[in-house]
């Protein structure tokens, strides 16, 4: 993989984002306003439904399986919060993808973390490091978008 290519999003992420703005569509649509946080874990329950057959892997998720080369993580809680059950915020989905990294190495080779809440100073002094080292030092990509009311926001890389 050449340098240029390194961080160009794959098809799999531009499916999830068009996945995501269809559901915010039919919410507008229908006239109801959920949160982005209720939309982002219907998402996360959608995918968990559908299960391995995804070829992915869903954090977080009540169902480990084998390591793909795809994760899709989902934080809809506050950006410090731990994971409880199946919600987390970025904090706690950062501890998930740090085991996930270490165990699916050999496999893994596109990670996309949506969250609902972004704290760029915590980022910066808390998680950076941890993702520059896993995508530098093992050629890896790592995607962040903050989704919000209108749009998506990219927060890693920059």
């Amino acid at each position: 993989m050449n340098a240029i290519n390194k961080f160009e999003p794959s098809e799999q992420i531009g499916n999830i984002l068009e996945d995501f703005s269809e559901e915010r569509e039919r919410a507008y649509r229908d006239k109801y306003d959920e949160s982005i946080e209720g939309r982002l874990n219907d998402m996360r329950d959608r995918y968990e439904r559908r299960g391995s057959g995804t070829g992915i892997n869903l954090y977080p998720s009540e169902h480990k399986g084998a390591c793909h080369n795809f994760c899709l993580a989902i934080a809809t809680k506050k950006f410090d919060k731990p994971r409880r059950k199946t919600e987390s915020g970025f904090r706690g989905i950062m501890l998930e993808m740090a085991a996930y990294w270490f165990s699916c190495l050999k496999v893994n080779e596109e990670t996309l973390i949506l969250t609902s809440t972004w704290d760029n100073d915590i980022f910066e002094g808390q998680y950076k490091k941890i993702i520059d080292s896993y995508t530098k030092t093992h050629n890896k990509k790592v995607f962040i978008i903050e989704v919000g009311p209108t749009g998506f926001f990219p927060r890693y890389p920059y």
